[in-house]
C-alpha cells in the first residue's frame, strides 16, 4: 500500500505476495518489496519478480543504487545492482533480521540468533576523536577516521557553526590522515562533520 503523508489516503500498489516484510524505493521511483515467500518484487509501477531468494526479510537501497537484501533462509545479505547482477554475498550470518545504512553508506545488520549488531565498513567511519589543550587557551581536536580498504575519495572536515567558537586552524583529511582543528571556544562541545559528496558522518566532541 502507498499511504499519504497525512495518513488519510491509501492506495493498493501491489498484491499476490505471500508475506511482504520490507520495502524501499530507489531514485527512479521503483519500489522493491522483500517477500518472505521467496521473492524480491519490484513495482515500476507494474509488479514483477526481480529476484528469487530464500526467505528475504528486508531490503535497502544505497546511494549508489545497489540493493541489500537479508535472507533468513540462507543466513546471508545479498548486494545486487539495479540490473539484477550480484555484487557480493555476505554469508554465515546467524539469523539476519534487520539491516540499515548510515550516512556514509556503511552497512549494519542484526544477528538475531547471536544477539548482536554487526557493521560492514564500506566507505569510512569515525572512531572516538582526541581533544588536547594546547596551553594557550586553545584546543586541538583530532578526528579518528578509518577508511575501507578500497575507498580513496577526498574527504572534507567542516566544523558546525556556533557562537563562542573560533576556528584558528583547519587541516583537511588526506588519504592517510584524519585532519585536525585548532579552536578557541567558550562552549562545552564542538560538532563537526566529515563528508565525501553525499556521504557524511557527524560527531559532537566534549571540550574538557
Amino acid at each position: 500500500w502507498r499511504v499519504s503523508a497525512d495518513g488519510k489516503t491509501e492506495t493498493r500498489i501491489g498484491s499476490g505476495m505471500t508475506r511482504p516484510e520490507g520495502a524501499a524505493a530507489d531514485r527512479q521511483g521503483r519500489i522493491f518489496v522483500a517477500d518472505e515467500g521467496g521473492a524480491l518484487w519490484v513495482l515500476e509501477p507494474a509488479q514483477r519478480r526481480f529476484l528469487s531468494l530464500r526467505i528475504p526479510d528486508d531490503v535497502l537501497v544505497g546511494r549508489d543504487g545497489h540493493l541489500f537484501v537479508n535472507t533468513i533462509g540462507d543466513g546471508a545479505i545479498h548486494e545486487v545492482d539495479g540490473q539484477q547482477h550480484t555484487i557480493r554475498i555476505i554469508s554465515g550470518i546467524r539469523g539476519p533480521q534487520g539491516i540499515a545504512l548510515d550516512g556514509a553508506d556503511n552497512l549494519y545488520y542484526t544477528e538475531f540468533d547471536a544477539g548482536r549488531i554487526d557493521r560492514v565498513l564500506r566507505t569510512f567511519i569515525l572512531d572516538e576523536p582526541t581533544v588536547s589543550n594546547a596551553g594557550d587557551g586553545t584546543e586541538i581536536i583530532c578526528p579518528r577516521l578509518r577508511r575501507a580498504a578500497d575507498f580513496r575519495d577526498a574527504l572534507s572536515l567542516t566544523p558546525a557553526p556556533g557562537g563562542g567558537t573560533t576556528v584558528l586552524q583547519l587541516h583537511q583529511p588526506g588519504i592517510d590522515s584524519s585532519g585536525a582543528l585548532r579552536i578557541r571556544t567558550s562552549q562545552k562541545t564542538l560538532s563537526f562533520s566529515i563528508a565525501a559528496g553525499q556521504l557524511h558522518l557527524s560527531q559532537t566532541v566534549p571540550i574538557p
